[in-house]
């Protein structure tokens, strides 16, 4: 059996690699984070189980205990990143999108040359990644729930 894997549906990256439905492994790029999102270790394990965590550049993720914290950071977060972890040079960020049962159903996200996605733009950009996402999911009867604390009780 095939092991999951993200589908991209841009034309291409800015390195100029990516084609429109070439797939990518999940647990290194920010899109397959973020469908992975909110899974234990054991489930990841699952998900990606004929995949081996293999190392594609000096940043990737290589064991599921990384995986899980990266995964469990995107659900805290709402953002997933990808620092050069399957293409050097490659920077990505995406969000999880949810449907009306609190499923995620897919992501989305953007992608650009490491000059161009530092830190701030990880601020920048990653806050309307985020935004976007949002608004899909409630377009898809999603509705977000305020965590413990957050109201004013």
């Amino acid at each position: 059996m095939a092991s999951p894997r993200a589908s991209s549906v841009c034309s291409q990256t800015s390195a100029g690699r990516s084609r429109s439905g070439s797939s990518e492994p999940l647990y290194c790029t920010a899109l397959g984070k973020a469908l992975l999102a909110g899974m234990t270790e054991d489930e990841l394990r699952t998900a990606v189980r004929s995949e081996t965590l293999k190392r594609h550049t000096e940043r990737t993720v290589t064991t599921y205990g990384q995986l899980a914290e990266e995964t469990g950071s995107v659900m805290r977060t709402g953002l997933a990143r990808d620092w050069e972890e399957y293409r050097a040079g490659v920077r990505c960020l995406a969000s999880p999108v949810f449907d009306f049962r609190s499923r995620i159903i897919g992501a989305i996200g953007i992608s650009g040359p490491k000059e161009r996605i530092d830190e701030q733009a990880m601020t920048d950009h990653g806050e309307r990644v985020r935004r976007e996402a949002l608004a899909l999911s409630a377009e898809l009867g999603f509705r977000l729930v305020p965590t413990t604390g957050d109201s004013n009780e």
